[in-house]
């Protein structure tokens, strides 16, 4: 059986990719913690959007890590910025992923278990889906925690 880092190398192989890992810094009680979080941003020309994914280190901080990257997906933009991706077909024009459009997916893997508070009940509702909600296109949100 793969695990969740396997998952999260391997998901969404019809797409292209570019990763990238971020150290994301938590300041609590005077002290300041540096975490490593590793990032994906999915281009998906057939549809003409992109989306990302991120990978999130087990531990006490792993909620918060999680609220980061979701509040801020042009953090993981940003470091993948010098990477050009085009694509099409021979005698066709090529897209440019700098024109394809932030869709709102996020797609968090985390080998933490987060209370029914934090991911709410059901399929939607808690503060996490709430904050993709905030930092997406509005109506192009569907969260989901199995």
């Amino acid at each position: 059986m793969a695990t969740l880092r396997e998952y999260f190398d391997t998901d969404f192989p019809s797409v292209l990719n570019a990763a990238s890992t971020l150290t994301l810094t938590i300041n609590q009680g005077g002290s300041a913690t540096a975490f490593e979080v590793r990032g994906r941003v999915h281009y998906d020309f057939d549809s003409g959007t992109k989306y990302v994914s991120y990978f999130i280190p087990t531990g006490p901080e792993a909620y918060s890590l999680c609220e980061g990257v979701a509040m801020n997906p042009q953090w993981l933009f940003d470091s993948v910025k010098g990477v050009a991706v085009r694509a099409g077909y021979p005698g066709e024009r090529t897209h440019d992923a700098a024109d394809l459009k932030f869709s709102g997916r996020v797609f968090l893997y985390t080998e933490d278990l987060f209370s029914a508070e934090h991911v709410g009940s059901g399929n939607c509702g808690g503060p996490i889906p709430e904050i993709l909600a905030r930092s997406a296109v509005p109506g192009n949100v569907s969260s989901k925690f199995r």
